[in-house]
């Protein structure tokens, strides 16, 4: 039986998208359902890493790309969009395959959803831009946005209390090197700790009336108590 002509762009796509995946993940195809076409894991050396991620392939003989914006533009099924963003765990990342140049483009798509001000989610369709920058070929930019997207999908959606923890940890940790961050949760209450590894110096100003003020420098800095 012979393939229908609009099957064939796709069809090139995957064989392309393979080759140029293998030199960090191993991609499995996955059955194709609601959009999510592959899922590819992250190889380290030689073993796998366990950290994955799912891919919508697409194929196209007529890829363009806008000269005065460095991006191109595909149209996907907003329900796809809007079920990748609410419940899907995984980081599903969109590529672009031009099968007559072999060139490959990405774009993380819950990430996009969510630097969106605002989401039309009654349209049918909806077109994305994705940067003619991020290309499959580039390894090291790939493995980069992978990584990010992980951490970015388990702030969203964190699997358990210990992980969104760990991620807010990660975040203060980020925001001041200076300081290494603990917390107790205790019934429901997070309670931080920032331990400073380097000489830091800190200022307080306190204001109200002189005899309170006299009792809170006691209490915070004589007997370590909150004020």
């Amino acid at each position: 039986m012979k393939r229908p002509k609009s099957h064939e762009p796709d069809a090139a796509a995957q064989a392309i998208f393979y080759d140029l995946i293998k030199e960090i993940g191993v991609a499995d195809r996955l059955p194709n359902d609601y959009g999510k076409e592959i899922r590819v894991e992250m190889v380290e050396g030689h073993r796998l890493s366990g950290a994955s991620f799912i891919v919508q392939l697409k194929g196209t003989e007529r890829l363009r790309i806008r000269p005065d914006k460095q991006e191109l533009s595909f149209r996907l099924e907003t329900k796809h969009l809007q079920y990748y963003f609410l419940q899907v765990r995984d980081p599903v990342f969109l590529v672009v395959v031009d099968v007559k140049t072999r060139e490959a483009f990405w774009l993380f798509l819950q990430g996009w959803v969510a630097e969106q001000e605002q989401i039309k989610w009654s349209s049918r369709t909806m077109t994305v831009p994705i940067p003619a920058s991020q290309k499959l070929a580039d390894n090291y930019l790939l493995r980069k946005a992978v990584s990010q997207a992980i951490e970015f999908m388990t702030s969203l959606r964190p699997g358990s209390v210990r992980d969104a923890v760990m991620h807010q940890a990660s975040r203060f940790s980020e925001l001041d090197k200076r300081f290494r961050p603990r917390v107790t949760v205790v019934g429901g209450r997070e309670t931080w700790t920032f331990d400073a590894i380097e000489d830091v110096a800190l200022q307080f100003r306190l204001s109200g009336p002189a005899a309170q003020l006299a009792a809170a420098r006691g209490a915070l800095f004589d007997e370590g108590r909150e004020i």
